[in-house]
């Protein structure tokens, strides 16, 4: 067993290390352990059972990877909002050509029909049927 219960350490989540607390521990089938950890500063909604393979001790090495890690994370992040924001920029359309502003400039308008106005109301009465009877007579 690599890591004690109450141990500090650094834990993969996604792309990233965070720091983790070793909560408890448990013995797998195939003589692996796998431990529950506690991601410091993180709802316990995200607790969760990992390996030994996402997890690092705490040291000067694991450290530094840490903060490579994110390093790389945020220019990977930045690099993909500045190539949707060119994308998106070069796709905008002017407001003048929306869909949901009418075109008023020049007219009074009477060139549009209102909606209600359009639309026939009908002035029949709901045929209803007529009620079951009270009694139902047996097969």
């Amino acid at each position: 067993m690599k890591f004690s219960e109450n141990e500090k350490l650094l834990c993969y989540h996604g792309p990233l290390l965070y720091e983790a607390k070793c909560v408890k521990t448990r013995k797998e089938g195939s003589g692996g352990y796998s431990y529950y950890v506690h991601y410091q500063g993180w709802n316990k909604n995200w607790d969760e059972w990992v390996t030994e393979g996402r997890m690092l001790k705490i040291n000067p090495e694991s450290r530094e990877m840490q903060k490579r890690l994110l390093e790389q994370h945020l220019a990977a992040t930045k690099e993909s909002k500045k190539s949707k924001s060119s994308k998106s920029s070069s796709n905008k359309k002017t407001p003048s050509s929306r869909a949901s502003t009418p075109d008023t400039s020049g007219t009074s308008g009477a060139s549009f029909i209102k909606k209600e106005e359009a639309t026939p109301v009908s002035t029949h009465e709901l045929l209803r049927p007529h009620p079951l009877p009270l009694l139902l007579a047996p097969d």
